[in-house]
């Protein structure tokens, strides 16, 4: 397989993959950066919150081989720094807005591919 080579994605077993595949065939799509985190998710049903907590955030330095098991990649994001992101359909319960206003957090828009594309 040569470099920039998606031909291998059309017949892949995964539709992930496959769906992939075709956006990159049929509207020239490529990878800009690499965004690598670690993310922590909880569910609460009542209300249908979705608590994710992101961390260790790390970007590729203009590479773009996102398949490469040993792609280099450094710090986006201070190692200490988690972003805490809360999702939710009509209403946030009660109890979820409880627990937020006990941390100190702060609220505000946040791009994880923003971040990234500051190295690239």
């Amino acid at each position: 397989m040569r470099l920039g080579d998606i031909e291998w994605m059309s017949g892949d077993s995964r539709d992930l993959l496959r769906d992939l595949y075709i956006q990159m065939a049929l509207f020239q799509i490529k990878p800009t950066t690499v965004v690598d985190y670690e993310r922590e998710v909880f569910i609460y049903d009542y209300g249908n919150v979705r608590v994710t907590f992101d961390s260790n955030v790390k970007t590729s330095y203009r590479d773009t081989d996102f398949l490469n098991p040993e792609l280099i990649v450094v710090d986006a994001l201070d190692p200490d720094w988690v972003i805490l992101e809360v999702k939710f359909d009509e209403f946030l319960p009660g109890i979820i807005k409880q627990l937020l206003s006990i941390i100190d957090t702060r609220k505000s828009s946040f791009s994880k591919y923003q971040l990234s594309r500051r190295y690239g």
